[in-house]
């Protein structure tokens, strides 16, 4: 571990440092620290810890996916592969709470694919240890994102038409706030994307520069 850069060299916690000509900093995905505070069990890292039905392990009342849940069952990096395929999972297993059905558990796959941008419109394609790297990859990535972000459209609309099946039928005895009328019923998926992870004003600066330099480049 490091407490700061500076100068070629790195300062590492006993005060000893290390030369280098460039850096290249990896870092993995870390817990908001308030996930430790509100009174669910964490693990080493601060994330909650999940049964295999994405319920929390010390209260069965919370739920956690993605990158803020600990899948202790069966251990995976974060990545945004198991993410979406818990989606689902957490989609159903909250319904079947509330209507008081069997919970579905949820167990991820042993291989998974990663397609990794690294500038210059290429990309690295890392499958079960194997790492393959090209333009074709960059575009493989942009035809699946495309693709995936196409999806929600749709996928919105079918879980507005699901949901008020759902509440014409077996969602009428429940509590008041899942009536059409309250907040949670209307409220609506908003998604802006990976590009929503960036600050609004660093994100506008960085397309304002590329547009400023795809005007320039088609000038000549």
């Amino acid at each position: 571990k490091t407490n700061n850069e500076g100068g070629g060299l790195l300062k590492l916690e006993n005060n000893t440092f290390v030369a280098f000509d460039e850096a290249i900093w990896c870092t993995t995905s870390g817990a908001y620290p308030w996930l430790a505070t509100i009174g669910l069990e964490v693990d080493d890292m601060g994330f909650i810890k999940v049964e295999p039905t994405l319920q929390s392990k010390s209260d069965p009342r919370i739920f956690a996916c993605g990158d803020c849940a600990s899948m202790t069952h069966s251990p995976r990096p974060k990545a945004g592969v198991f993410a979406v395929r818990q989606g689902p999972f957490l989609d159903k297993n909250i319904r079947s709470v509330l209507l008081g059905e069997k919970l579905t558990e949820f167990w991820p796959q042993n291989k998974y694919l990663s397609i990794i941008g690294i500038g210059d419109e290429s990309a690295v394609v890392i499958y079960n240890g194997l790492a393959i790297e090209g333009k074709w990859a960059w575009r493989w990535k942009c035809n699946i994102d495309e693709k995936w972000m196409a999806q929600y459209k749709e996928m919105v609309q079918e879980m507005h038409r699901v949901r008020d099946e759902l509440y014409d039928s077996k969602l009428k005895e429940l509590p008041r706030v899942l009536k059409k009328t309250d907040a949670v019923y209307s409220t609506r998926i908003r998604c802006g994307g990976c590009g929503s992870k960036v600050g609004n004003n660093s994100l506008k600066r960085v397309l304002e520069t590329m547009k400023s330099e795809k005007k320039e480049s088609s000038q000549f």
